[in-house]
């Protein structure tokens, strides 16, 4: 999944902006009973659910590992060793295998999803963070150079794409066609051809787009915004152009996911401690769920009918949808 750099936002950093600040509700949208929670590894920052829905997967940066998740117990199943600080966490279209992006090693660990063991090392990143599978390709988001690296799945480089400066969240079209990066010092989202491994476009989006998600028919592309309450910015992937207005919300929304259907997205609020339900029909918001502290990254499961958070707890949170 996505998440903005770490250099200029990590939760632990970000929890001194919270102090003092008032945490403001939807009324009568609120969780209706407590959250189902499951404990992770220390400054767990990456999340992603497999196609199958069996599994999820977390990195914990402060400990260098990943739990597994399954889904139906919701319980940890396994805690596999990575590089050093692991961030970004993305299952391959068969669910068969997990990469990780270790950032400090300038690394992605492969993980075989059966038997939860790293069973390959790719290097040659530069403090990689945010990654995405689409088809047989990788895309992996190098911070340290500002690059993105295109791999297929054995680990060799396709290509590298020139960005601008502060990369911050990656989504790639479910063709595979295009893919989006976001920038935590500028209010761009940069398009990028893969096949080319070119950059096509540049859109005007919300101050600091941190989190980006493609809708599932992939004509949109969802941005979240790092600092102010400024309305969130939708790009349509046909005219590459943002669609007028956008997504209103508090502020520092750091992560985003479109339900299956993509009738409804959910977006985390960190400091207002919810997660923002959109109607995608009319880019509204029709209401809040309440969280853990700061939540940060979302997945939805592959039926639609729950989302996985992360909180300031290091907790995965399961929402009822």
């Amino acid at each position: 999944m996505t998440f903005a750099s770490s250099r200029a936002l990590t939760r632990r950093a970000a929890l001194v902006l919270a102090a003092g600040l008032a945490v403001t509700v939807v009324p009568g949208v609120a969780s209706a009973a407590p959250n189902a929670v499951i404990p992770v590894g220390r400054l767990a920052q990456g999340l992603a659910i497999s196609p199958d829905g069996t599994r999820a997967a977390v990195a914990n940066s402060n400990d260098n590992t990943v739990s597994v998740i399954d889904t139906q117990t919701r319980a940890v199943t396994a805690t596999v060793p990575v590089g050093l600080y692991p961030l970004g966490v993305a299952f391959t279209p068969d669910s068969s295998r997990v990469y990780v992006t270790n950032r400090d090693a300038h690394t992605v660990s492969v993980i075989d999803a059966e038997t939860s063991s790293v069973t390959a090392t790719w290097s040659g990143f530069s403090y990689p963070t945010s990654i995405e599978v689409s088809g047989d390709r990788v895309h992996v988001l190098n911070e340290g150079n500002a690059t993105l690296s295109i791999m297929d799945s054995a680990g060799v480089a396709l290509g590298g794409v020139p960005l601008p400066e502060g990369p911050s969240g990656l989504a790639v079209t479910p063709d595979g066609a295009k893919a989006y990066v976001g920038s935590y010092r500028g209010v761009h989202v940069t398009v990028i051809d893969v096949a080319a491994a070119s950059v096509i476009a540049s859109v005007r989006a919300s101050v600091s787009p941190r989190a980006l998600a493609v809708s599932p028919d992939g004509t949109r592309v969802y941005t979240t915004k790092l600092t102010k309450p400024d309305p969130m910015k939708v790009i349509d992937v046909a005219t590459g152009k943002a669609l007028p207005g956008g997504i209103p919300g508090p502020g520092w929304s750091l992560g985003v996911a479109v339900a299956p259907d993509g009738a409804r997205a959910y977006i985390t609020n960190f400091l207002d401690r919810t997660v923002s339900v959109i109607d995608t029909a009319g880019l509204t918001e029709i209401g809040r769920m309440t969280v853990g502290r700061y939540p940060t990254e979302i997945s939805i499961t592959p039926d639609g009918k729950q989302a996985y958070v992360l909180n300031g707890r290091d907790e995965v949170e399961i929402l009822d949808l």
